[in-house]
């Protein structure tokens, strides 16, 4: 690789035959469709490895590739995210029987007054 690339050559990368140790925010964005605005906040969460070299940031292949690669922690989030909006949806489909239940006990009340001699 020559001091002045910014990544790997077609021939490097075909050469090698080993994924590359770090990639830079364009190599990352192309290769896991993510913005860098994602990209940076996935570092700030800690869930992305970064090495500064200079001024430049780059990103530790492996954090990438584990990112992309494993579900399991997208599946929990979702499965955190679902858990509570069933916990919502319950407490608002009980909010909405006890409102039902006292109209109904209203109706039935205001009619009973209404046939009290």
């Amino acid at each position: 690789m020559s001091i002045f690339s910014r990544g790997l050559s077609e021939y490097e990368r075909h050469a090698s035959g080993m994924p590359p140790l770090t990639v830079n925010f364009k190599m990352a964005t192309a290769i896991s469709g993510l913005g860098p605005t994602t990209l940076w906040k996935l570092v700030g969460e800690g869930r992305l490895e970064v090495v500064h070299v200079g001024r430049r940031a780059l990103i530790i292949f492996k954090s990438l590739e584990r990112l992309l690669t494993t579900p399991e922690t997208d599946d929990n989030e979702r499965r955190k995210r679902s858990a509570a909006a069933r916990r919502l949806r319950a407490h608002r489909d009980d909010k909405q029987r006890r409102r039902a239940r006292a109209r109904k006990r209203q109706q039935q009340t205001g009619t009973e007054n209404l046939n009290a001699p």
